[in-house]
């Protein structure tokens, strides 16, 4: 019943429109919050933060924290409590709806391959404990918590990896929906 809602509303190009311009605006929030610090940002100008890392160890996250200033701790704090909300159900639902719309074209749907739409929900958990980990780090500053770092590492790794994963699974069903509509034969016509 579940997967067959999220089918009927993937169906929908205007839905598919609609979550990725929710998510344009997201990224764009998160760009507000971070630029109001410029030591979140690398000398190339890309984002410093933890969010981007694989873990970081005690000294690591020690140092990024320092860097920033009390100003930049404040606008990552920002960020995270941003990336709590809308960013993190934008990208869990664009995601889920794409990956039903490939399941489709790839004629996976109604298989055990509708479980796959559920890798966003994952990812979304994982960010919710690696993001609650950071803000418990940034209000215990300058004392590392361990058990928030810990908790932040477990969050950012298992996110990466089921993130990388459903990427990995989206371009798998694009080329099986692409090599599906090219060996289907044509109907001879009567």
């Amino acid at each position: 019943m579940a997967f067959a809602t999220i089918h009927r509303i993937a169906d929908k190009t205007l839905n598919i429109f609609f979550a990725i311009a929710f998510e344009v605006v997201t990224v764009m929030g998160i760009n507000y919050f971070a630029a109001k610090h410029p030591a979140m940002h690398t000398p190339a100008g890309s984002l410093y933060v933890p969010d981007f890392s694989l873990g970081l160890t005690a000294k690591e996250l020690h140092t990024m924290f320092e860097t920033y200033g009390e100003s930049g701790r404040s606008a990552y704090y920002d960020v995270a409590l941003f990336d709590l909300f809308p960013y993190m159900f934008g990208y869990s639902i664009l995601l889920t709806l794409l990956l039903s719309r490939a399941l489709r074209f790839a004629n996976l749907r109604n298989t055990l391959f509708d479980y796959v739409c559920l890798l966003p929900s994952i990812s979304h958990i994982s960010d919710i404990v690696e993001n609650v980990s950071v803000i418990s780090l940034l209000k215990s500053h300058p004392h590392v918590d361990p058990l928030s770092l810990a908790a932040f590492t477990a969050g950012v790794r298992t996110k990466w990896c089921v993130f990388a994963i459903t990427l990995v699974l989206l371009v798998c069903l694009f080329i099986r929906g692409l090599m599906r509509t090219a060996t289907v034969p044509e109907k001879k016509k009567k």
